[in-house]
């Protein structure tokens, strides 16, 4: 997979180098034409893409990286079949390390038997049956470290014995012998296994870091390849820039002679838009100042109505101030459109005196107009609102005035202030007028009944509390529905 990989890779390279090489053709080519700064930026643009010759030497490196991969991994298989031979052999040393143990018990059974025959001199040519020789049940099949020291120090006490002869004694010497070499040969088995091991992890490490190394070698070419067509990229946008700005500074030269002579009629201009903002100035003064003064009338009609009458007035005022904030909203709103139409008539001046194709300037003009209409309609429109928030000014204060004569006149009674309030409701055309007038005469209904509420009760002092409270709320509930 490593090497199929590799192979794509160097085709991959390989395509991108003469398709950046004919990108280079040609923005050398398209770029002969520019001014001096821009062939001084394509100059290192083109050294920039000068860079992508290193793309041989890095197909270079990555063959030899490629061929010393393959290396590794055929030293790494070697290795892997010289581990797994090393295994094999460690177990079959370990096989014949417990044939050996094997075969010196039952050497040794037979030399006691034979020592055994000669001191009773009786059956010396006996042998014990074949199954009683097997002790393969008994003896386990590996044996541990501890096991095999137990093992030679029985050899060694073996070969002390005294009733044994030469031979007996040179076959347990010799068993000693083969159980020390085993046991050399294994260490010497593990002590290579361990090189190996570590040779084989240290070449994997320094394998892993040159694949890292290629890749980020990788990397950096294809960065360089999309940075190289970024660049050609930018060059064209350059070229094309270039030519809309040459453009656009013969336009710009033939509208500089229009725009001053036009400086003169944009500054008179200009001096009537301030007085007209002056005079709308002294317009929202004046605004100010009647509101002031229905703001201290509303301040002397709070103290002497309840508190659901300041409540309402105090909503009423809330709404006349988003109200004159709305109608300043608009005036600003109004300015800019006035604004907005100056510029217009004077682009379609320059239009008219610009343009040849006469059917684009009729409907631009029409446009125009109809938008210029708009904005006529529009301030219509807030002239009658204007208009309109001054009416309600003047209930307003209409209304506060009639209260406070209402007020001030304390011989009326409850019927009569009443009977007044009735009657200006009639005469009056604003709903909102008509519903605080409402809540007075209710408002003063209720005060006269509960003041003859009242009296009836001291008059019957001989009631108990609960009875006039209980009086009391059954008179509140009569007002309140009525």
């Amino acid at each position: 997979m490593l090497v199929q990989k590799f192979k794509r890779l160097r085709k991959c390279v390989l395509s991108r180098r003469h398709g950046d090489n004919d990108d280079d053709r040609q923005s050398s080519f398209g770029g002969s034409d520019c001014s001096a700064e821009s062939s001084i930026s394509l100059d290192t643009i083109t050294e920039n893409f000068g860079e992508s010759d290193n793309a041989v030497d890095l197909l270079a490196t990555i063959t030899r990286l490629q061929d010393q991969i393959i290396g590794l991994q055929a030293k790494c298989e070697r290795l892997e079949r010289e581990l797994s031979d090393t295994k094999e052999n460690n177990e079959l040393l370990e096989f014949q390390l417990l044939e050996n143990n094997e075969n010196m018990k039952h050497e040794f059974e037979e030399s006691l038997a034979k020592k055994e025959g000669i001191d009773k001199v009786v059956e010396t040519d006996m042998w014990i049956p074949e199954e009683q020789c097997d002790l393969s049940n008994q003896i386990p099949t590996t044996l541990t470290f501890d096991q095999i020291c137990d093992l030679k120090r029985d050899l060694l006490d073996l070969r002390k014995l005294a009733y044994l002869d030469d031979f007996q004694r040179s076959i347990a010497h010799r068993a000693q012998l083969f159980i020390e070499s085993l046991e050399n040969q294994m260490l010497e088995a593990e002590a290579k296994n361990n090189l190996q091991m570590k040779n084989y992890e240290a070449k994997e490490a320094e394998r892993e870091k040159l694949i890292n190394d290629l890749q980020a070698q990788i990397e950096e070419s294809y960065s360089k390849q999309k940075k190289k067509k970024e660049n050609a990229a930018k060059i064209i946008e350059i070229e094309n820039a270039k030519e809309a700005l040459s453009n656009r500074l013969t336009a710009i030269e033939q509208e500089k002679e229009c725009l001053l002579r036009r400086m003169a009629e944009i500054e008179h201009e200009r001096d009537e838009l301030i007085k007209y903002k002056g005079q709308m100035h002294s317009q929202n003064e004046k605004l100010h100042k009647q509101m002031e003064q229905i703001q201290n009338e509303k301040v002397t009609l709070m103290k002497m109505v309840t508190d659901a009458e300041v409540k309402q007035q105090t909503d009423r005022l809330s709404q006349l101030r988003r109200e004159k904030a709305t109608v300043e909203q608009e005036n600003a709103k109004l300015l800019e459109d006035l604004n907005e139409i100056v510029k217009l008539r004077r682009q379609l001046a320059e239009f008219e005196t610009k343009l040849e194709d006469r059917s684009k300037i009729e409907n631009d003009f029409a446009q125009l107009r109809e938008y210029s209409q708009q904005l006529e309609k529009q301030f219509s429109t807030q002239s009658h609102l204007i208009d309109a928030l001054k009416e309600k000014i003047i209930q307003h204060k209409k209304f506060t005035d009639f209260l406070s004569a209402a007020t001030d006149d304390g011989e009326h009674s409850c019927e009569d202030i009443e009977e007044k309030l009735e009657h200006f409701c009639e005469s009056q055309q604003d709903e909102g007028n008509r519903e605080s007038t409402n809540l007075l005469r209710r408002l003063i209904r209720w005060l006269s009944n509960s003041s003859e509420a009242l009296a009836s009760l001291d008059e019957r002092h001989d009631l108990s509390d609960d009875e006039i409270e209980a009086a009391r709320r059954k008179q509140i509930i009569k007002n309140t529905r009525g």
